[in-house]
């Protein structure tokens, strides 16, 4: 196994202890695991969190994270 899928492993399971969800995306965010910051953000309809992950993934190239947080805000935007 390698080193860096088991030090990935231990962070998530770290990052998994936070018990604050803005938090727990923070710091997904800081270490650049856009999509499970996305995830808990939409979960928890927090659209000011998914534009700040739609802004990141756009500067960090994740494009597969950038389309999910545009395609959320848009329907986001239809609702209301």
């Amino acid at each position: 196994m390698s080193f860096f899928i088991l030090q990935s492993r231990e962070q998530d399971a770290l990052i998994q202890m936070i018990k604050n969800d803005d938090t727990r995306i923070n710091v997904y965010i800081a270490v650049g695991k856009l999509r499970a910051a996305y995830l808990i953000a939409i979960r928890l309809g927090k659209e000011d969190k998914v534009r700040g992950i739609r802004d990141d993934a756009q500067k960090s190239g994740q494009s597969a994270v950038l389309d999910m947080c545009k395609k959320w805000l848009e329907n986001r935007a239809s609702e209301q």
